[in-house]
C-alpha cells in the first residue's frame, strides 16, 4: 500500500513540475512574455481563447461585449486588440 501511495505521490508531484516548466506552442509570442510564471495556466488559456477573438472586434468594438472582463477581470478582445504589437501588461490581470 505505502509503495502505491509513493508512487502516486510521484506522478502528481512530476505532473505538478511539467506543468510548471513547460510552456505551450501559443504562449510562446511575444504577447505573453510579461504573463508567464506569473499568471495560472487557466488564466493564459482563457486570454488565448479571447484573443482569437480580436478579429472580430477590431472590425466593430460594439461586438466584444466584454463579458471576460466582467466575469474574470481579464483583458477581453477590444482591450487585447491594443497589444496586438507588444505584450500584455500584468497590470492588467485581476490578482485574483
Amino acid at each position: 500500500m505505502n509503495n502505491m501511495m509513493t508512487l502516486q505521490h510521484t506522478k502528481i508531484k512530476t505532473s505538478f513540475e511539467t506543468s510548471m516548466h513547460v510552456v505551450g506552442h501559443v504562449f510562446k509570442v511575444i504577447l505573453y512574455k510579461k504573463l508567464l510564471s506569473m499568471v495560472s495556466r487557466y488564466a493564459l488559456n482563457e486570454i488565448a481563447g479571447e484573443y482569437e477573438r480580436v478579429a472580430y472586434a477590431d472590425k466593430n468594438l460594439s461586438r466584444c461585449g466584454c463579458v471576460i472582463k466582467s466575469t474574470h477581470d481579464l483583458p477581453c478582445a477590444c482591450e487585447l486588440f491594443k497589444y496586438i504589437v507588444s505584450f500584455i501588461p500584468l497590470k492588467t490581470i485581476h490578482i485574483f
